[in-house]
């Protein structure tokens, strides 16, 4: 009786090759500098990946206006639990009192999928506290795992943004004050 290999619903190497960019592929796209790589697909725009991968690499600057250029006037910004923010100023807003508290901050990308103008990354945050922070447990570091989907207009700029994490870890491990979740 010889056995039978069991047909798979998707062929793993159809699906790398198509639609899944690896970190070894991620590190030959990776981008210093901050800067938004342009796509001779796109005519001259920035890609939604180079887009994205922009916005995660322009974390190390720990500059909130930096971070936010990758994002549209109207971004709607979602994370686990937390009332969304809306709007580019009012994200800036947030992330200042967040940034505040780091000595660094640096964002892995494993792996992303791409679909038009919509990207979805799975990545690790890397966090580490000032020594005296406004906030939170002084010199704590942290690798958070997580899972983002976003989405970029035709101008390369990130109009919604749903990141997704334990929040709880943040709490326990670097001592970060969360507001109470939404209903």
């Amino acid at each position: 009786m010889s056995k039978e290999k069991k047909p798979s619903l998707l062929d793993r190497r159809q699906f790398v090759s198509s639609t899944l960019v690896g970190a070894s592929a991620l590190s030959a796209l990776s981008l210093p500098k901050v800067a938004r790589a342009r796509d001779d697909n796109n005519q001259g725009q920035p890609s939604p990946l180079s887009s994205v991968l922009g916005l995660f690499n322009s974390f190390s600057t720990l500059n909130a206006d930096t971070i936010t250029s990758f994002l549209a006037e109207d971004v709607l910004f979602e994370q686990s639990g937390l009332a969304p923010i809306t709007g580019r100023a009012e994200i800036a807003g947030f992330l200042g009192q967040f940034l505040a508290a780091f000595e660094s901050i640096s964002v892995t990308i494993n792996n992303s999928l791409v679909k038009h103008r919509l990207v979805a990354v799975e990545k690790v945050e890397h966090y580490a506290l000032l020594q005296n922070p406004p906030f939170g447990n002084p010199g704590a570091r942290l690798d958070l795992k997580s899972a983002a989907w976003l989405e970029v207009d035709h101008d390369g700029l990130i109009t919604r943004w749903s990141d997704y994490f334990d929040t709880r870890v943040l709490v326990a491990v670097l001592g970060i004050p969360l507001p109470p979740p939404t209903p």
